[in-house]
């Protein structure tokens, strides 16, 4: 039994490709949008902005709040990224 209802493992669904599609689309990303949030749909980046606060007001403006949870909104950096944990 899921914890998750099919519309919830669908939304679920949504994001994680959206997150699989920026990791392989990264250095193109980081090349158009350099330090830049970006908003990533169907594998299409639809909006940026340098500020998140910004670009989610503007995304929930247009799509609405449900739609917006599948979005993967993600920083783009110039530089390479180093991961420390």
């Amino acid at each position: 039994m899921s914890i998750l209802t099919v519309t919830e493992r669908k939304a679920l669904g949504r994001y994680a490709g959206n997150v699989n599609w920026f990791r392989a689309n990264y250095a193109r990303l980081a090349a158009k949008y350099p330090n830049k949030f970006v908003t990533i749909e169907n594998g299409d980046a639809i909006d940026s902005d340098t500020d998140p606060k910004r670009l989610i007001e503007r995304l929930r403006d247009k799509y609405g709040g449900g739609r917006v949870a599948t979005f993967s909104i993600e920083s783009v950096s110039k530089n390479d990224v180093d991961l420390i944990i």
